[in-house]
């Protein structure tokens, strides 16, 4: 009974995801497959800002005001939903357009991750920031009444005040008709976000090369120890990695197809992923700058047909976040600055240590030699790589490498050492949905992918 009532509330976001797409998507050119997945993701972060703005409203958890927007919801797009299906303005159902491919990719995907099963259920609690960071705000927020903002107390240093609250609220909303919180609710998040990045990377490569290297794609990335170690883990990584990569995607797409609700959509998961962790707010102030010249057209009108949607989906989605660290987030308090301290100052030393932590990487027998195959990769495809509508993603990863790099070397609190033992596997497992899109869409694309003729 708790596994229903903890699934229930996902179902329901799901489907106010996939049915809000379909209104948002005038042409009705967003593939079946893609508006599912694409849906979820969408519903799930709606259904966390509902719970946000609970607490924001109320000074508590409301649970009828939560429930009732959702139902509200629901009944509108279910009913434009229906409207639509009578009027056959719809391109297909989901089981229509469901084929012998499919089946394969739902059948191997399902096998690949009995590894993430089997660690979820062999560590129900998580990992150590499971418990002792994202678990704890959602348990605060779940059963705090009016004293919710205990959780940006400088005495729970060790639950990072600072860090928004994507995954905390998802987990209350998984709570929402259970009288107390539970396991069930993480485990099941954790699950679902890993579904999502695997058959989005299935998805966004299935048209554009052969089967079965898109099936080995989503069997190596599942059976990557490192993989399944952090799938399972119950932290907000794998959150960070569907919307960096779904936000991605869609603007890619939306350059490629002059699409305005992949642009609207990009928008939308950037607001998503930078209210999921501080890293996801780096990665997506990034990508929201760099976004401006990568939609620009030879055609003013053109731009303004991507681009405003765009720009339009990033400010709704980020007004969440806005109103967070503007009146909620405490300070980092694990943070020193290394260039002005003199207690703990940054130096060469600390700088080699970082470089040998990404030497390291390229024999770490929990990658299986992934790095080496996208390095390869990358010297195989240089000619590929860098094409004008893909290019965002590299200018993207440079960068952000950059600023990863510089701040392990600016803040100094943690030991060098110890802090990137514990961090540096969890980035770089939320960049690998991102980072595989680029390099095998790149490398074994079977029909012209990228069109470099486009201005």
């Amino acid at each position: 009974m708790t596994t229903i009532l903890s699934l229930f509330p996902f179902l329901v976001s799901s489907f106010i995801g996939y049915f809000l797409i379909h209104f948002l998507d005038d042409d009705k050119k967003i593939p079946t497959s893609s508006r599912v997945l694409l849906g979820c993701g969408l519903g799930l972060g709606l259904s966390a800002y509902i719970t946000f703005f609970s607490f924001l409203i109320f000074d508590q958890l409301n649970r009828l005001f939560i429930i009732t927007i959702h139902l509200l919801l629901f009944l509108f797009l279910l009913r434009d939903h229906i409207v639509s299906q009578t009027k056959k303005t719809q391109s297909g159902s989901f089981f229509k357009s469901f084929g012998a491919k499919d089946l394969v990719a739902v059948l191997t995907i399902l096998v690949c991750l009995l590894p993430t099963i089997y660690m979820l259920f062999l560590y129900p609690e998580g990992g150590w920031d499971a418990w002792s960071v994202w678990n704890v705000k959602a348990k605060i927020l779940f059963l705090g009444q009016e004293h919710w903002k205990n959780i940006f107390l400088p005495v729970l240093w060790r639950t990072s005040p600072h860090y928004p609250l994507l995954l905390p609220l998802m987990n209350v909303w998984g709570w929402i008709f259970n009288s107390q919180t539970g396991l069930m609710a993480p485990i099941l998040l954790c699950l679902i976000f890993t579904i999502l990045n695997i058959s989005l990377l299935f998805y966004a490569l299935k048209d554009r090369i052969r089967l079965w290297i898109n099936l080995l794609i989503s069997a190596l990335l599942l059976t990557l120890p490192f993989f399944y170690k952090f799938a399972a883990s119950q932290y907000a990584d794998i959150v960070v990695g569907f919307y960096l990569f779904a936000s991605l995607y869609c603007l890619v797409q939306a350059r490629m197809q002059s699409q305005k609700v992949f642009a609207l959509l990009s928008g939308l998961f950037l607001g998503f992923l930078s209210f999921s962790k501080n890293e996801g707010l780096t990665a997506g102030l990034m990508i929201l700058l760099l976004a401006i010249p990568y939609l620009q057209r030879k055609n003013s009108f053109d731009t303004k047909k991507i681009l405003m949607p765009f720009l339009a989906g990033a400010f709704i989605s980020f007004i969440p976040l806005m109103i967070f660290q503007t009146f909620y987030a405490p300070a980092n308090l694990t943070f020193i600055n290394g260039f002005t301290s003199s207690i703990k100052p940054t130096g060469f030393s600390r700088l080699q240590v970082v470089l040998i932590f990404y030497l390291m990487l390229f024999k770490n027998l929990q990658w299986n030699g992934l790095w080496v195959m996208f390095v390869a990769g990358m010297i195989l495809g240089r000619n590929k790589i860098l094409n004008r509508d893909m290019i965002i993603i590299p200018v993207f990863l440079m960068l952000y490498g950059g600023v990863v790099t510089f701040y392990y070397l600016l803040n100094t609190y943690f030991e060098i050492g110890w802090w990137m033992s514990e961090t540096l596997h969890r980035i770089l497992f939320s960049l690998l949905p991102t980072i595989s899109y680029w390099i095998f869409l790149s490398l074994f694309s079977s029909r012209t992918a990228i069109d470099n003729s486009k201005p």
